[in-house]
């Protein structure tokens, strides 16, 4: 019985079966279209109702913008994929569409799911930078490339060591081709002229061939915040859980209307237009990428009932957004998790209440046919339910590994596939999962991991946006930096940020320091090409300001011959400068009649020294801190003291280990010194030292209750 309990406390839980026999991508879209023919499967607000006359029919005309029916969808696809049948696409080949959210983006992956080729969307802005179309297209290997004009064509024909020669098939969906520069390029319109009266053997080709659940037929890339974009290769299998795990749970009526305006190669982008389309649900374009206006006229004329979140997709919510959301836009909302690897895992639905632990949001239940666990980090040993670790997943859902990529984050145990995801992730005693963080981008101060994004959101409530990174430290291996973008003109508020993070997380958690993106002469943050922040190269430039500006070794030193303070008042300033820097805390709001270790942790206090040493030019001792009453009694002392640059502060080493008039706790009292020494002799033993080899002993105060556990 005891082992039955212990047991289901541990991290780990499971969700429905799923239901059904698996359907291919191409049935799942032809049911639609049979089931829905006369309802909307697209309205684009941004596209005129006549863009391609090729089809052969007219749009429905509704509010002077593109209007197809499930009906006209297919039939476009079907044409398009008998004109690239007939210049030698196939089942298994794999094609590269960059193009905005538009009517031939949905054309473009109905026509792909008819023939069984990998659809492979990117990001039209990722042409104009080299080194990511380049790494794209040599890790596809595509047989076709389908661009938005000749803008596109003209850059892309530019980078003379892509290879183009390779690929079979390029396309234009917009302008007219004409001269040289667009040789070997045809036009979207021009495949669907050339595909008028189909004959039936080209329809039995394309229809007849048979479905395998292990078909790749969607390509997605991560977004690659932490390294190169990894490709995902999604099968019929692994699309049809995707679809069906949310369904099953809450199901989508035809009479429903996405207004859809994230970014389209996103993969939650992408599971938002196959989950509505297969549905027979309506698919709205506000604007060929996100804009705040046009959604809210999409909401407006067009009636929507749904909406995702903007771009940037795939942040960890805060707890003032999702509350924003129910009580400005007055909408319910539905919170769900997951990764390009395989998603929704986890998602909870507008009829279940919001719950919110340390600012992050409960990401829900599991969804049907996953399960998770929470390991200790970079093992796979399940964790306690209340301990923080690292979400590990599996299911149908679950890409079975990385396309010509590196396959470590995938392993196998006796009876299923799991990756281990890298979010730093914890489940309550109740079973309720929170997503805290990245591990990738998790700051490790002095041992202790630190969440960037919990920092960010504490930050965030002072009216700014926050980017937290780490930056290295001799003392405490890396420190939290905040780089901020205010919202208001004027000065940003750091006594109230410093003063909300202290609060909520303890003072290990604040930033050492805040620069604007002003300061490293930006004006937005670095994003990958899914939107996302990009933590790498901002803290690339971060480190490279830092080197050039060498901040702290720089700051002025208290000068004797100052008229305005005395020597003594002078280094009791600098004193409070540094604490309220270390500690994050005002000047004003520092308690200086308490001794610095009951104001300072043990991995403040070496950094309190350091900065001494560097700004007064003054060493001082553990022990003559801890034995300073005050600040100013520190300040005392520090005057009272030789500089370093005169003398050594231990002119003769002591030999062996510390006695009791040595170290800092004991104050010469024997019987304490006695208990410690039987306690460290203990520990080091472990290692293979005695008594004989400590150099020192000192205590480990921490201001955080829980630094220190």
């Amino acid at each position: 019985m005891d082992g039955e309990i212990a047991a289901t406390q541990l991290s780990e839980a499971e969700g429905a079966p799923l239901s059904g026999h698996p359907l291919s991508l191409r049935s799942l879209l032809a049911d639609a279209a049979r089931l829905q023919a006369k309802v909307p499967a697209v309205i684009s607000m941004h596209q005129a109702s006549d863009l391609l006359p090729a089809t052969g029919y007219p749009s429905l005309r509704q509010q002077d913008c593109l209007t197809w029916t499930y009906e006209q969808l297919d039939e476009a696809s079907h044409r398009l994929a008998t004109s690239l049948y007939r210049h030698g696409i196939r089942k298994g080949m794999q094609s590269v569409v960059c193009l905005h959210n538009s009517i031939e983006w949905a054309l473009w992956f109905w026509t792909c799911a008819k023939l069984g080729t990998a659809f492979v969307p990117l990001d039209p802005k990722s042409i104009s930078r080299k080194p990511e179309i380049s790494h794209y297209l040599n890790t596809v290997q595509p047989d076709m490339l389908v661009v938005t004009d000749r803008t596109d064509v003209n850059t892309i024909q530019e980078y003379s060591d892509v290879a183009l020669p390779n690929i079979k098939l390029k396309v234009v969906v917009e302008g007219v081709l004409d001269g040289e520069s667009t040789s070997g390029w045809v036009s979207c319109n021009g495949l669907l002229l050339d595909s008028h009266s189909p004959d039936k053997i080209e329809t039995s080709s394309i229809e007849g061939v048979e479905d395998l659940e292990s078909d790749v037929v969607l390509i997605v890339f991560t977004s690659g915040t932490s390294g190169l974009p990894k490709a995902c290769p999604h099968t019929n299998r692994s699309l049809w859980a995707t679809c069906t795990a949310g369904v099953q749970r809450r199901p989508l009526e035809p009479s429903y209307r996405l207004a859809h305006h994230l970014p389209p190669a996103h993969m939650l982008a992408v599971i938002e237009l196959i989950t509505f389309w297969t549905a027979g649900a309506t698919v709205v374009y506000p604007s060929r990428a996100f804009d705040a206006e046009s959604t809210l006229d999409a909401i407006e004329i067009h009636k929507c009932s749904h909406m995702s979140g903007g771009a940037p997709c795939g942040t960890v919510i805060s707890s003032e957004i999702a509350e924003a959301v129910s009580t400005k836009l007055g909408a319910t909302t539905l919170v769900a998790y997951g990764m390009t690897e395989g998603a929704p895992v986890m998602s909870i639905f507008p009829e279940k209440k919001l719950s919110f632990e340390d600012g992050c949001i409960n990401v829900g239940n599991l969804t049907n046919g996953t399960k998770i666990k929470i390991c200790e980090p970079g093992k796979r040993k399940i964790l306690r339910r209340g301990e923080v670790g690292e979400l590990h997943y599996s299911g149908d859902l679950l890409i079975r590994g990385y396309l010509n990529g590196d396959n470590t984050p995938f392993y196998s145990d006796e009876k299923r596939l799991w990756i281990n995801s890298g979010d730093e992730a914890k489940m309550s005693y109740e079973g309720a999962i929170y997503i805290l963080g990245r591990y990738k981008v998790v700051i490790i101060r002095a041992g202790k991991n630190l969440s960037p994004a919990l920092i960010e959101i504490c930050l965030n409530k002072a009216g700014v946006i926050a980017q937290v990174i780490g930056v290295p430290d001799e003392i405490a291996d890396e420190l939290p930096l905040a780089v901020i973008q205010p919202l208001k003109p004027g000065p940003f508020p750091i006594e109230a940020m410093q003063a909300l993070v202290t609060k909520a997380l303890g003072a290990g958690h604040v930033p050492t320091a805040y620069l604007t993106l002003r300061d490293l002469g930006m004006e937005t943050f670095p994003t990958t090409t899914s939107g996302k922040i990009s933590k790498d190269e901002l803290r690339h430039v971060v480190m490279t300001y830092l080197e050039a500006q060498n901040r702290f070794p720089e700051e002025e030193t208290p000068n004797r011959n100052s008229l305005t303070y005395s020597w003594l008042g002078l280094i009791e300033q600098a004193l409070v400068d540094i604490l309220s820097r270390l500690l994050g805390q005002p000047k004003e709001s520092l308690p200086l009649d308490k001794p610095i270790h009951e104001l300072a942790d043990s991995i403040n206090i070496p950094r309190f020294q350091a900065y001494i040493k560097r700004k007064l030019k003054k060493d001082i001792s553990t022990k003559e801190i801890y034995c300073s009453e005050s600040v100013q009694a520190l300040a005392q002392t520090l005057n009272d003291s030789k500089s370093t640059n005169q003398s050594s502060r231990r002119d003769v080493p002591r030999r062996g280990p510390p006695t009791a008039h040595d170290m800092v706790h004991t104050g010469g009292d024997e019987a304490l010194t006695s208990r410690t020494r039987e306690s460290v002799s203990l520990a080091v033993e472990r290692i293979g030292l005695t008594w004989d080899d400590v150099e020192d002993v000192f205590p480990m105060i921490a201001v955080n209750a829980d630094y220190f556990p």
